[in-house]
């Protein structure tokens, strides 16, 4: 028997699973995840490509990847006048990509869409841990990125997603220490 983590949506003994064998459960997990990604990465990929939008700048993200690229290729930063609040981060995680890639705007978009699959998972597992039931933590998480903005940001360069999936992240960490605190476990 495996002892789990209180508040994790899973019953306090559950049999250890065999890594060779999958279990229904397993299974299940896999899948639903597999699905939240489909739906808040797969299909915003999906649309973007068919409209010929990957690698087409759109909104403010032509600010922010020119600033990303002016960054990489002078090694200064110039935020050219332009709203760039939460913009430093997502630099310093897209220097690398633009620095052995170039000006792709595409492979920048990539990393956006990447860091909303995190996110998503981050909020299955902020779902689960606040005690939802898996399904329910699913759909949580398929809703936000079923969203009408979530799909036309998640293949940009924008904010708006990597910002969201930090914060869902951040939360799944912070929560359990928090909440193991008032119970008086620090």
């Amino acid at each position: 028997m495996e002892t789990r983590g209180q508040g994790d949506g899973e019953s306090m003994t559950d049999h250890v699973e065999s890594p060779a064998a999958p279990t229904t459960a397993r299974v299940a997990r896999i899948l639903g995840c597999a699905i939240v990604i489909a739906i808040g990465a797969g299909v915003p990929l999906v649309c973007a490509a068919h409209y010929h939008a990957l690698g087409v700048a759109r909104g403010d993200d032509w600010s922010y990847l020119r600033t990303l690229f002016h960054w990489v290729d002078t090694g200064h930063l110039d935020f050219n006048n332009w709203v760039s609040m939460t913009l430093i981060g997502q630099l310093a995680l897209g220097a690398p990509i633009a620095a052995s890639r170039g000006h792709d705007i595409a492979a920048l978009q990539l990393l956006t869409v990447t860091l909303g699959a995190v996110g998503l998972l981050a909020t299955v597992r902020l779902g689960r841990r606040a005690g939802l039931h898996f399904w329910c933590a699913i759909a949580v998480a398929a809703l936000v990125g079923s969203g009408p903005y979530w799909g036309v940001l998640a293949t940009t360069y924008m904010t708006d997603v990597p910002a969201c999936a930090a914060v869902m992240v951040l939360l799944v960490v912070a929560v359990p220490i928090v909440t193991d605190r008032r119970r008086g476990r620090s």
